[in-house]
């Protein structure tokens, strides 16, 4: 099953054994990670802005991403499922394939807003509680 949906995202039926699919899902799901963690480090070690109007800044940005991810899911991966050949080929398996897809979607899209979301509110909690 999951070799099956890396093919959809990927576009080739390779799979993990190309270096050249690696380097894709690195750039899809590892490298936006890494660089939220390393945005939200550099932003919650300076110390020149309110505390209240970042904490909204946040609130705002993680509420706008989630409404337009599940927009977007909403009108790109579920009204596409009827298209989807292996949900034509093996209709016992649509709950999971579902389940996984919206999953990728939602880590390629949200994950890094709320990685960032976490470590910068992070430096606040620190810096009051302790």
């Amino acid at each position: 099953m999951l070799n099956r949906i890396l093919t959809l995202e990927l576009g080739n039926d390779i799979g993990l054994r190309s270096l050249k699919n690696l380097r894709k899902l690195f750039l899809l799901y590892g490298f936006p990670n890494i660089n939220a963690f390393l945005m939200a480090t550099v932003i919650g070690v300076q110390r020149f802005y309110e505390v209240k109007s970042i904490i909204l800044l946040v609130l705002g940005l993680n509420i706008f991403v989630t409404i337009t991810v599940q927009y977007i899911a909403q009108r790109n991966i579920l009204s596409n499922l009827e298209k989807e050949a292996l949900i034509k080929f093996i209709p016992t398996k649509i709950p999971q394939f579902i389940k996984v897809r919206l999953f990728l979607f939602i880590m390629k899209l949200y994950f890094p807003i709320l990685l960032f979301s976490t470590v910068l509110l992070s430096f606040f909690i620190e810096e009051n509680y302790s």
